[in-house]
């Protein structure tokens, strides 16, 4: 395992310091999301997206695990925050992959994790 990319890191590191305006900087302009069940594609359906789904719920990440294979990473985070929880699972583990272009997040699709990390 090796470590992980910049933009990787800021992802996690900004939204855990709540740093909208550089957060929103680690994405290509063209990026795509795909969380929740939603497809969330461009820069300002991802500054909508991270205001609703990251910063005003204050949502806070906790890495747990991280694997590389082929062009993708995965981070497996505890996530935790001001949201409804009903149904979830405690502690809630997600999955984040991430594809990289030219050193920014070209795409990340989260889904709540099927497997146990340490």
């Amino acid at each position: 395992m090796s470590y992980l990319p910049l933009s990787v890191r800021r992802f996690f590191q900004f939204a855990n310091d709540n740093n909208y305006k550089n957060f929103i900087e680690v994405f290509t302009k063209d990026a795509y999301i795909f969380d929740e069940k939603k497809k969330i594609k461009g820069i300002q359906a991802i500054e909508k997206w991270s205001k609703n789904a990251i910063f005003n719920p204050n949502v806070k990440f906790k890495i747990k695990n991280y694997t590389e294979q082929d062009d993708r990473i995965t981070v497996t985070a505890e996530v935790d925050g001001d949201f409804d929880k009903t149904g979830l699972p405690s502690p809630l583990l997600i999955d984040h992959r991430f594809k990289l272009r030219s050193g920014k997040i070209e795409e990340l699709i989260c889904s709540e994790t099927k497997h146990i990390t340490s």
